[in-house]
C-alpha cells in the first residue's frame, strides 16, 4: 500500500507545483466550489485527494462525501494515477468501480 501513497503525493505535489495545472484547478473550482474531493479505496487502506485553490493534499481514511470514488486493487489504481486506464475503460472492464460524479473523475483524470 505504500507504492498507492507514495504516488498520490507524488501527484498532488506536481499537480501543485505546475501553473498550468492549478489553472486547471482553479476553473474547476470557478462555480463557487472550496474544493473538491476525490477518494481512493484499495481492499486494505483508503485515501483522498482534497484538491483546492492553492493545493492539493493527499490524506488517509475516507472521505463521507468526495465527489468520486475509484474502488479497485491498488495495481489498479496505480493505473488509473499512471493514465494508463480510466473511470471509463476501469468501469467498463470491472477493474476499477467509480462512484460519483463522472464529470469530476474525468477532470481530475486531466491532472493527472
Amino acid at each position: 500500500m505504500a507504492e498507492l501513497e507514495k504516488l498520490l503525493k507524488e501527484k498532488a505535489d506536481t499537480i501543485t507545483r505546475d501553473p498550468g495545472k492549478m489553472k486547471v484547478v482553479g476553473q474547476w473550482l470557478k462555480a463557487g466550489y472550496k474544493g473538491k474531493v476525490i477518494g481512493f479505496a484499495a481492499p486494505d487502506k483508503s485515501y483522498h485527494v482534497v484538491i483546492k485553490k492553492d493545493g492539493v493534499t493527499v490524506r488517509p481514511g475516507d472521505y463521507p462525501s468526495s465527489e468520486a470514488r475509484y474502488s479497485g486493487s491498488e495495481k489498479d489504481l496505480i493505473a488509473v494515477l499512471n493514465s494508463e486506464i480510466n473511470a471509463y475503460l476501469g468501469a467498463r472492464t470491472g477493474r476499477v468501480v467509480v462512484w460519483g460524479n463522472l464529470n469530476d473523475a474525468t477532470v481530475f483524470e486531466r491532472l493527472l
